[in-house]
């Protein structure tokens, strides 16, 4: 074969896949809207270290144990604030828990009673005076792209 006809043919299958990625919808199958979530972080207080968040789509595990989250993240505050992007999250209903780790040990750090010693929050904003929040207070429902201002509470 000679070497036009074979640049030709893998110029030809390039643009097909090409032209296929671009195709809208083509490899998302129904219910598997992806939209981006920002949160905008307040109140967080000058004392150095870490934002943590978990993104939880179910009650287990929320709002303490990260580790059940389907998304954490840690980011940095400036000015009293902090910014957190989650691109291409699917259409569900989730809740947020973030806190401000001042101490640096990955940890909600709690007091002997269970009160946080450090600043915390949830989506909505939700604020129990004797129990953590319950997931589905905090819940919010994700089908569009999704702003939430979450207060931290020291």
């Amino acid at each position: 074969m000679p070497f036009v006809e074979l640049s030709m043919q893998i110029l030809n299958t390039i643009l097909l896949i090409i032209t296929g990625f671009l195709q809208p919808g083509k490899f998302t199958q129904a219910g598997e809207d992806r939209f981006p979530l920002l949160i905008e972080v307040t109140n967080v207080s000058v004392k150095k270290g870490p934002v943590m968040m978990a993104l939880f789509q179910s009650p287990e595990g929320f709002p303490m144990d990260a580790s059940k989250a389907v998304y954490r993240e840690k980011v940095q505050a400036e000015n009293g604030m902090a910014f957190v992007r989650v691109d291409g999250l699917k259409t569900g209903t989730y809740a947020v828990a973030l806190f401000h780790d001042t101490n640096g040990d990955g940890q909600l750090n709690l007091n002997f009673v269970g009160v946080p010693k450090e600043g915390y929050a949830v989506s909505n904003n939700v604020r129990n005076r004797f129990s953590a929040p319950k997931f589905s207070q905090a819940s919010f429902r994700h089908d569009h792209e999704t702003r939430l201002q979450i207060q931290l509470r020291y």
